[in-house]
C-alpha cells in the first residue's frame, strides 16, 4: 500500500521540513535508501512509528536504534538529517529577511527624531 501511494506524491522540500508528514519522510528516505544503505523493512518505521520532520529536527541515533534501525543505518540517517536540517535552517533565515545592520544613525526611526530634537536645539542656540 505505501509503495502505491508514495509515488503519486511529489518530493518534500527540505525547506519545508517542519512541515513534512511521515509519509514525506518515508518518501524522501525511500529517495535516498540504497545510497544511505536503507532497508525496505526500515523504511517503513518511518510510518509505522509516525516519524515526521519536526521528528526528524530532534531525532538521536538512540531512537533510531530503539526504532528498529540498523547501526549503519541510523548513522547513515543521521548524517543525512544534518544535511537536511542545515537546508531547513538556512532556507528559515532566508525567508525571516533580517535586514543587514545598519551603523547610518539616520536610518533608524527613533535616532532620527533624538537627531531633529538635537538640531532643533543647535539651531536655536546659534540664533541667540
Amino acid at each position: 500500500m505505501i509503495e502505491s501511494m508514495d509515488a503519486t506524491l511529489p518530493m518534500p522540500l527540505p525547506s519545508q521540513l517542519d512541515k513534512w508528514t511521515s509519509l514525506d519522510v518515508f518518501k524522501y528516505f525511500k529517495s535516498k535508501a540504497i545510497a544511505l544503505s536503507i532497508l525496505d523493512k526500515e523504511l517503513n518505521i518511518f510510518i509505522e512509528e509516525r516519524i515526521t520532520g519536526k521528528h526528524l529536527i530532534e531525532i538521536t541515533i538512540r531512537i533510531l536504534k530503539l526504532a528498529g534501525f540498523t547501526i549503519g543505518s541510523s548513522m547513515n540517517i543521521i548524517g543525512e538529517i544534518k544535511r537536511l536540517k542545515i537546508d531547513y535552517y538556512t532556507a528559515l533565515s532566508n525567508r525571516m529577511n533580517v535586514p543587514e545592520p545598519t551603523t547610518d544613525i539616520t536610518e533608524i526611526d527613533y535616532m532620527k527624531k533624538i537627531l531633529e530634537v538635537v538640531e532643533d536645539i543647535f539651531d536655536h542656540i546659534s540664533c541667540n
